[in-house]
């Protein structure tokens, strides 16, 4: 998933959001999608966009999504200009 579905400065939070795990890796930002049990406590959390994202994962099936920047943009979702 494109980085771009981030609004700016947004993913520097990402780890201060409580449910959401985070992990840096060299292509991206990889996030654990909570279980549909979690989900919306999770949600609760975090930024409108964030949830959007974990929602949108989770009705795909998706257990982990990687945001980066050279992956496309998935219409589904909205997305910021950089």
């Amino acid at each position: 998933m494109s980085d771009l579905h981030l609004p700016p400065g947004l993913a520097d939070t990402l780890p201060d959001i409580t449910g959401l795990t985070v992990s840096w890796t060299a292509v991206g930002v990889l996030l654990h999608v909570p279980a549909r049990h979690q989900l919306s406590h999770t949600m609760r959390r975090c930024p409108a966009s964030m949830a959007a994202i974990l929602r949108y994962a989770r009705s795909l099936g998706c257990d982990y999504v990687l945001i980066g920047p050279d992956a496309d943009i998935d219409q589904a979702l909205p997305a910021w200009d950089r």
